[in-house]
C-alpha cells in the first residue's frame, strides 16, 4: 500500500524557501511488491497569479523518473533519464505533476536497455511503455480521493482545477494519484520482470 512519506526534507531542491509560497510538494512510499524498483512517489502543485513565474532548480541524483504532468500547455507522460545537469523549470499559471523516481539502476527490467541511452535524454513514456503510457496519464491525473485507481479514468480530465488550492484537498488529491500510478505499474513487473513466484515471500 502506498504510504505518505513523513520526511519533509528538501534536500536537493535549490533555494527551497524562496519557493515555499509557490508550490507543494508530497512523497509517497510505494507498496512493498514495488518497493525493490520504485525509490519513491512525489506529487508536484502550483497555482500562481497572472503575470506571475517562479524558476526553480533541482539537483540531479542518478535516478530515472517517469512523470504524468499537467500544465497550461497540456498533459503528457514523459520519462527523464539520468541528467547530465541540474534540473530547471520554470512555473507559470497552475500545473501539476507525479512523478515515479526509479531506484538507481533499477529501470533496466522496464526498459530493456542499456539505461545510459536515456541520459540527458527526456522521451515519450509511450517509447518506453507503449499505448498503455497515455491511459496511465489520463488514470493518474484524473485520480480523484476516495477513487479505486481503476475508477480513476471516469472522472472529469482537469477536475483538479477547480480544488487544487484547497488544503484540506491537496493531500488527497496527491495520494489517489500516487495510487493510480502503482496500479499502473504493478501489471507490468508482473509481465516484464521473470520470477519463480509472485510476489516472492520475502516481498509479502
Amino acid at each position: 500500500m502506498v504510504q505518505r512519506m513523513d520526511s519533509g526534507s528538501l534536500r536537493g531542491i535549490v533555494h527551497a524557501a524562496a519557493g515555499a509560497d509557490k508550490f507543494s510538494l508530497e512523497r509517497f512510499v510505494p507498496g512493498p511488491r514495488l518497493r525493490p524498483f520504485v525509490d519513491h512517489y512525489w506529487v508536484v502543485w502550483y497555482d500562481l497569479a497572472p503575470g506571475e513565474s517562479h524558476t526553480q532548480r533541482v539537483l540531479s541524483y542518478p535516478n530515472v523518473h517517469l512523470a504524468f504532468e499537467q500544465d497550461a500547455d497540456g498533459r503528457r507522460a514523459l520519462v527523464y533519464g539520468i541528467p547530465r545537469r541540474p534540473f530547471v523549470r520554470k512555473l507559470q499559471g497552475a500545473g501539476i505533476t507525479l512523478g515515479v523516481r526509479f531506484r538507481a539502476g533499477c529501470f533496466y527490467p522496464f526498459w530493456r536497455k542499456d539505461v545510459a541511452l536515456l541520459t540527458g535524454r527526456t522521451v515519450a513514456a509511450r517509447e518506453v511503455f507503449g499505448p498503455d503510457a497515455d491511459r496511465w496519464l489520463a488514470a493518474v491525473l484524473d485520480a480523484e480521493p476516495g477513487a479505486e485507481p481503476d475508477e480513476a479514468r471516469n472522472t472529469v480530465p482537469g477536475a483538479w482545477c477547480n480544488t487544487v488550492l484547497d488544503p484540506r484537498f491537496e493531500p488527497a488529491k496527491a495520494a489517489a494519484m500516487a495510487r493510480a500510478a502503482e496500479a499502473a505499474l504493478l501489471p507490468i513487473c508482473r509481465r516484464w520482470i521473470p520470477a519463480p513466484s509472485w510476489p516472492p515471500t520475502s516481498w509479502a
